[in-house]
């Protein structure tokens, strides 16, 4: 699901930087040098997961397969992990929650050595979806994924560029894509509609001759199925 997601994934539009800046630099500048820390969070590199799967939601009983129970308040936790283009953690950042059933602890955590959590609660059976999962998205500024052969930090002719990302939504229907008039816009850019993915290499340090963007910071997510029937 994550690699789907990603591979579709993630949002043209400009906002402000969500990073705080010292003396001056752009919180998105990537300088190509080694590091055990990440500066610019990559839509190859954002993964959600939870501390149960499945949740413990819809349960039953060995001795009655049949038999089931819903449980309200029931905390799950929904872990992120984010790292940059050179396969390091991002250090920092603000990473922003959507779903589409069920209560969360926070709209967003804060990174710390390039992972943060919050909490799911569940909700009851009546609101629940129809095939018993919720969708979670998580999602952070961040430029589209690439394949650095040259090792140079920049995006150039001879690297491999690998996400061409649209913008974030909330998975109603939970297929991995969006579909209009079924899933919610996370609306990011403002527009008041979907943005899809511009066929254009949208991150920082681009010097491809041909597929360089003039939008250098997007919105890269990933979204999670949370499935809420222990029974199986």
């Amino acid at each position: 699901m994550n690699n789907k997601i990603k591979t579709l994934a993630c949002l043209i539009g400009v906002l402000p930087v969500l990073y705080a800046c010292s003396n001056g630099e752009d919180a998105f500048t990537s300088t190509g040098s080694s590091s055990s820390s990440g500066t610019t969070p990559s839509a190859l590199h954002i993964s959600l997961a939870s501390s149960e799967t499945p949740a413990e939601v819809y349960t039953g009983t060995l001795a009655d397969p049949t038999s089931q129970e819903w449980i309200v308040n029931h905390p799950v936790e929904i872990s992120v992990v984010v790292g940059d283009n050179r396969n390091f953690r991002v250090s920092s950042g603000t990473v922003y929650f959507e779903t589409d059933y069920g209560l969360l602890s926070s709209k967003s955590c804060t990174l710390s050595q390039g992972s943060c959590s919050i909490t799911w609660y569940s909700e009851g059976f009546s609101q629940a979806p129809g095939d018993l999962r919720t969708s979670i998205t998580a999602w952070i500024m961040g430029e589209e994924g690439y394949w650095d052969n040259d090792d140079s930090g920049n995006f150039n002719d001879g690297d491999v560029w690998l996400t061409d990302t649209p913008e974030p939504f909330i998975d109603y229907d939970h297929n991995g894509a969006f579909t209009p008039g079924t899933d919610a816009v996370i609306d990011v850019d403002k527009n008041g509609a979907h943005t899809p993915a511009d066929s254009l290499f949208n991150g920082v340090n681009c010097t491809h001759s041909t597929l360089c963007s003039g939008t250098t910071s997007i919105p890269v997510f990933d979204i999670l199925l949370l499935n809420l029937d222990a029974r199986t």
